[in-house]
């Protein structure tokens, strides 16, 4: 049985999600503009909670006999940016800024938007659905406005083609464990506008708004060559 699990606009577990939304980007949002010191260990707390919170969940879903390396790996766009937002909480190293920005922010904003756990309705699940893609994108924006690191010029183009190069190994994973990582087989089950069509034009879609969002992120944020 598909443990995708759409989360009704409106709901309770929508309306918790997005206060928890809130309250960590005011968080972050401070954290942003405090000392040297207190932000380093608001880092490695926040990161090690976070990686906690991720395995805690494998864990749970081995414990009950529902890992499944077709929706447990991550394969997904944002599964991959929340372990890069890991990274560097729990590293400092800024070298994994350039795709969280890009993929994190485009990717967890979508989400948001039209939210679906792809574990299924566990409280566990829907606590780890919107602590990721809450992460990804804020994480990426306190960075920026803590002074961490600049988005370079044409930033947007790197990492879109990254994107692209990516979608090689997650198309091969899909075809060994059958799966749908980064929906490249089947759409998502979600009623969004903007997915048109039947495979394999709403990938082209997807790949057109992913390049303009970039762009945008790029203008919005980044340096201009």
């Amino acid at each position: 049985m598909d443990p995708f699990y759409p989360i009704d606009v409106f709901s309770t577990v929508w309306w918790w999600g997005w206060a928890y939304f809130g309250a960590y980007a005011l968080f972050l949002m401070l954290m942003a503009r405090a000392n040297d010191q207190l932000r380093l260990w608001t880092e490695r707390i926040l990161g090690y909670s976070l990686m906690a919170l991720y395995l805690g969940v494998h864990l749970h879903q081995v414990v009950h006999g529902v890992w499944s390396p077709s929706t447990s790996l991550p394969g997904h766009l944002c599964s991959i940016s929340f372990l890069l937002a890991v990274i560097y909480l729990t590293t400092g190293s800024t070298k994994v800024l350039l795709p969280l920005t890009f993929w994190g922010i485009t990717g967890g904003a979508h989400a948001l938007i039209t939210p679906a756990s792809p574990l299924g309705d566990h409280p566990l699940y829907l606590i780890e659905f919107w602590v990721q893609h809450t992460t990804i994108v804020l994480v990426p924006l306190y960075a920026l406005r803590s002074g961490a690191w600049l988005i370079p010029a044409r930033a947007w183009v790197k990492a879109f083609w990254g994107n692209q190069f990516l979608l090689v190994p997650i198309f091969v994973l899909n075809r060994v464990v059958g799966a749908n990582y980064q929906f490249l087989l089947a759409p998502p089950a979600v009623n969004n506008p903007l997915l048109i069509g039947p495979w394999p034009w709403y990938l082209v879609g997807i790949d057109a708004l992913m390049l303009g969002h970039y762009w945008l992120i790029q203008k919005w944020l980044g340096q201009r060559s």
